[in-house]
């Protein structure tokens, strides 16, 4: 992402929890930054590991000498998964250097399916039970004031207009890009940027320094 491109410079030390099969961290390392994934999934642990990209099962496995090391701290669609928000970011913290910065993606729950479009079988379809949490940029800006140091959080859209089309037609999910043969990347590009102006985008991106 443009966020990683600028964070994460060649030599940079990254811990990502929550790395799966380190698709994240793979590319990373290649330009160079020194990785480490913390996953809960043994097959994933093995796939990564396989790959080269060192990961362990759980932040238990990390000693003292990783307290204080790491120029980037991600996760990625984790945190609407944890019981405690809070507690989790506020434990993560310390393996931050000083000057270090935490990057995570959370999806928003003003996703304009939801709040423009307004599409029932997509509601049905988002709310998740093993999401224990749902976000908005008020409520993460809530909980991210908590941790009393600086945080920006920004708007992103991952679904093309092609996507929104299908589901308003269809209420099933599905047709990312189906439609581009007709609309322009110019187009696509204004859609995404709108929606993220008006707040009703489908992801938010938070960065705790």
């Amino acid at each position: 992402t443009p966020w990683l491109d600028t964070l994460c410079p060649p030599g940079a030390k990254v811990l990502e929890i929550g790395s799966s099969s380190g698709f994240m961290l793979k590319p990373l390392q290649d330009k160079g930054c020194e990785v480490l994934g913390v996953e809960l999934s043994h097959a994933y642990r093995d796939f990564a590991r396989g790959k080269g990209i060192e990961t362990v099962a759980s932040m238990d496995e990390l000693d003292s000498g990783h307290l204080g090391k790491y120029d980037i701290l991600l996760h990625y669609y984790v945190l609407e998964h944890v019981t405690d928000p809070l507690a989790f970011l506020t434990t993560l913290l310390p393996f931050l250097r000083a000057g270090g910065k935490m990057m995570f993606e959370v999806p928003n729950a003003n996703d304009p399916l939801i709040s423009l479009y307004k599409v029932p079988e997509f509601e049905s379809f988002y709310w998740w039970r093993a999401h224990h949490w749902y976000f908005t940029p008020k409520s993460l800006g809530y909980l991210l004031g908590k941790l009393g140091r600086p945080f920006e959080i920004f708007p992103g859209q991952r679904y093309d207009i092609s996507n929104h089309m299908h589901w308003l037609m269809t209420g099933q999910p599905g047709g990312f890009r189906k439609y581009s043969h007709i609309f322009s990347p110019e187009t696509e590009r204004s859609y995404a940027e709108d929606l993220k102006r008006s707040g009703h985008c489908d992801y938010l991106v938070g960065i705790v320094s």
